[in-house]
């Protein structure tokens, strides 16, 4: 019952207000306050999960599953992110410094006011990803599938650079 209601007030408050209101589901993963480093979290699934005021440093994530999760103000600090799964993610003043972020799906993320320093980016999914104020500093983006769709050609370095279409002219000799 005390649950009706509290969903009842949640949906009033965001009639009158016009805001769609974030509630995770109550077997969500929330991290708050802390911090790791040098831990492994292979094949572990963060699905809607909340992390914030985190700092990972020295950590793994591989085939991690991050969908729909809520990351905001945490910092990645010469971590690893490999095959995993951030799509659909939320994503707010989050830093990615000297992380190595490879063959990873941030399809249809939200990412807004982040910075991804010196970081290594290839081959990863970012197509249909809102970028708000996110900044690359010096990160490679080579083949990368950038928010449209297109993939970033070698040496993207910053930003995404795209291949372009090259017309050969050719000469007639008679």
């Amino acid at each position: 019952m005390m649950k009706k209601i509290a969903f009842i007030t949640i949906l009033i408050v965001s009639v009158v207000y016009g805001r769609k209101l974030f509630l995770p589901p109550s077997s969500s993963i929330i991290l708050e306050n802390q911090t790791f480093k040098d831990q492994k979290f292979i094949n572990k699934d963060f699905t809607n999960a909340v992390i914030r005021n985190v700092k990972f440093i020295h950590c793994t994530f591989q085939k991690a599953k991050l969908r729909n999760a809520k990351i905001e103000h945490t910092t990645f600090e010469k971590s690893t992110i490999l095959q995993s799964d951030l799509r659909l993610a939320r994503i707010k003043s989050t830093t990615f410094s000297h992380c190595k972020i490879n063959h990873t799906l941030f399809s249809y993320a939200y990412i807004a006011l982040s910075n991804f320093f010196f970081c290594d980016l290839r081959f990863n999914r970012f197509n249909h990803t809102q970028l708000i104020k996110t900044r690359f500093t010096k990160s490679n983006l080579s083949y990368t599938v950038w928010i449209d769709g297109k993939k970033c050609s070698k040496g993207s370095i910053g930003k995404c650079k795209q291949r372009k279409k090259v017309i050969k002219k050719y000469q007639l000799r008679f």
